[in-house]
């Protein structure tokens, strides 16, 4: 149902001063920079927002300091929770420096105008909006005093008290009719009051509020961050987690930079919607997979045509053409050939169920731009015997593979992913884009190792395997673009795994991955092998951070997270990341040699337990309090 909805602008202003001074400094051996300490002293750069819209700072806060040569992190250091916070960090130094909140790896000054992006998916938290998200900047004199000002908008959502009853919100969409509220931006760094210019595109681009878990957001009042400017008839879509929705279309509003613009939504006329996930795409609203949004007239210009299955038949069970399919939770999806699959969505329609899908063999993708496309769903694998459940059997690179909220249990001594070169021919094979998200990949006992010795087949999350030939491989000079695994609970059931790799590539192939994110993954009971838990020849850009390492047992060997036999990364984000062990071994050590670079930080060796709870069959891994911001986040 359509409404007109009123959005209330020319809001209420954020306090927008910070005022830094930088203490004395430390020269650091071999590295041009000096070690600093900014102090932010007033509300201004965002990390929560009050009751009376102040800002405050919180802890893993951070921020790039420009300093002419680069881009360098500053790490909050004292000041949680108030208005006034320390950030520690190294930098060159020069008479002016700029500064950007939040910290971002892929931020860069070019003379004085400052390119970032801003996140079209964000995530809810209760009566602010995300932590790290609101962007702010600063630019230093010859005193090395900073000023910040915020660069964004705010637009805060509210329900209404009469219509909140018996209803959960799962997610906001606001999309305008031309503009970007989100996505690249830049800064005019010497303006008197900086703010973010959108970048140019061709499509209007919108901004999606959820919770990191799927589930039901918070509260009754949520926040979108949003770039500045003039936007015509918005659309503004809530959907609840009963599969109600409401969609309402405004004239014409401003979002400013510093200012709160506040809109109030009554949810007791929502559709209903007894149609799912599918009901949704029928209403012509967007479905975010894997950090991509897909508008209904992406699915169809993508993969052809959209089916809605609601019982088992002969569709359900040869899923091999291109398409969309919203299977309903009551239908097992039955793999029974090894058949390529190209360009194929499958959706468990209903958020609260994952639908079944029964592997009596393999998966293989093929094709060039082909795309497998996952979401709520649950593999079990039926073999008695197997080495991978997915490959790909296409010559060359199959451009994506995406998991989201999914479930697969592998057999014992299985690859999730995993791709080798054919018998004969001259072409690698590779997945271009490959992405885990907000899974649980759960694996029985199984020993890779014996006395040291591989003796088993490799148990591996992802794997690109290729045919060397008097040294030289078919990977040898392939980039890869990116790898993501983030917010994945990956564990034995039952005992434990020796000999365990998240992603690998062949030793002596010389390959490249562009782009490799681990982050907030719970790996429980699975022992690294001995040429590193990540083992690859190249890795251009390592975002690892927030996950935790958790066995039961160690062998007296040291560990490895990463090892690259080429080139390791020059910099990005390597910090808490938190190793435990019932029994203490040796250690764990992020990088082969500590070849990781300055500002690198080595795994956190703990002898308390992170976890609260530990429930193996559903592979949900509760952490204390303390330890909140670590592991996969449920």
């Amino acid at each position: 149902m359509k409404r007109t909805l009123i959005f209330l602008c020319g809001g209420v202003l954020l306090s927008a001063a910070a005022s830094c001074s930088v203490d004395s400094a430390t020269p650091v051996p071999s590295d041009p920079r000096v070690q600093m300490e900014f102090t932010a002293g007033a509300p201004g750069t965002r990390t929560a927002i009050s009751s009376d819209n102040s800002v405050i700072w919180s802890e893993g806060d951070a921020i790039s300091i420009f300093d002419g040569t680069g881009n360098n992190r500053f790490d909050i250091s004292d000041g949680y929770g108030t208005a006034s916070a320390k950030f520690t960090g190294a930098a060159a130094e020069t008479d002016k420096y700029y500064a950007l909140y939040p910290y971002s790896a892929d931020a860069d000054l070019e003379g004085t105008t400052l390119h970032a992006t801003l996140p079209a998916i964000q995530y809810a938290e209760e009566n602010t909006f995300e932590t790290g998200l609101n962007p702010s900047v600063a630019i230093a004199d010859a005193s090395r005093n900073l000023t910040f000002h915020n660069v964004a908008g705010i637009l805060k959502i509210s329900l209404s008290g009469s219509s909140v009853d018996g209803r959960s919100i799962s997610e906001i969409q606001i999309k305008p009719e031309a503009g970007n509220m989100a996505g690249p931006y830049t800064v005019a760094m010497d303006e008197a009051t900086p703010a973010a210019t959108a970048a140019s595109s061709g499509s209007p681009v919108g901004v999606q509020l959820k919770s990191r878990d799927g589930g039901a957001m918070s509260g009754t009042d949520f926040y979108l961050v949003l770039l500045p400017g003039t936007y015509q008839n918005v659309e503004l879509t809530v959907i609840c987690t009963d599969g109600s929705y409401m969609t309402g279309t405004s004239g014409t509003f401003t979002i400013t930079a510093g200012e709160v613009n506040t809109t109030t939504v009554d949810l007791s006329d929502a559709t209903a919607n007894d149609q799912g996930l599918y009901g949704l795409y029928q209403a012509g609203i967007d479905i975010e997979i894997g950090g991509k949004t897909y508008t209904p007239e992406d699915l169809v210009n993508t993969f052809t045509k959209v089916i809605h299955i609601t019982s088992n038949n002969a569709e359900s069970t040869n899923l091999t053409s291109p398409g969309v399919y919203f299977i309903d939770p009551d239908v097992t999806i039955t793999n029974d050939g090894t058949r390529g699959w190209n360009k194929i969505m499958l959706i468990g329609n209903d958020p609260s169920v994952r639908t079944k899908v029964n592997m009596s063999s393999y998966i293989a993708v093929n094709n060039a731009d082909g795309q497998f496309v996952c979401y709520n769903m649950e593999f079990t694998d039926s073999r008695s015997s197997g080495s991978y459940m997915f490959t790909s059997n296409f010559d060359g690179g199959y451009e994506s593979v995406v998991f989201d909220n999914c479930k697969f249990s592998l057999l014992a001594g299985s690859s999730l992913i995993s791709v080798s070169s054919p018998k004969s021919g001259s072409t690698a094979r590779y997945i271009n884009n490959t992405t885990i998200v907000d899974s649980e990949i759960s694996l029985p006992e199984y020993t890779r190792l014996v006395n040291g010795d591989a003796k088993n087949n490799p148990c591996r999350t992802v794997s690109f395997t290729a045919t060397v030939s008097e040294g030289t491989s078919l990977l040898d000079g392939v980039t890869v673009n990116s790898v993501t695994i983030r917010n994945n609970s990956i564990y034995c059931n039952s005992g434990l795994v020796n000999g365990y790799q998240l992603f690998f590539t062949t030793s002596n192939a010389e390959c490249t991955v562009r782009s490799l994110s681990i982050e907030n993954n719970s790996i429980v009971n699975l022992l690294p092998r001995t040429d590193g838990l990540i083992s690859t020849y190249t890795v251009s850009s390592l975002d690892m951070r927030n996950n935790i390492f958790w066995t039961e047992s160690m062998e007296d060997v040291n560990y490895m997270i990463v090892r690259c036999y080429g080139a390791y990364p020059a910099g990005e984000i390597c910090k808490d990341n938190l190793a435990f062990a019932t029994d203490a071994g040796n250690d764990f050590v992020t990088f082969q040699g500590n070849n990781g670079w300055s500002g690198a930080d080595n795994v956190i060796v703990t002898s308390e337990s992170p976890f609260a709870d530990m429930n193996y069959t559903d592979g949900i891994f509760t952490v204390k309090p303390e330890y909140a911001s670590y592991g996969a986040q449920r």
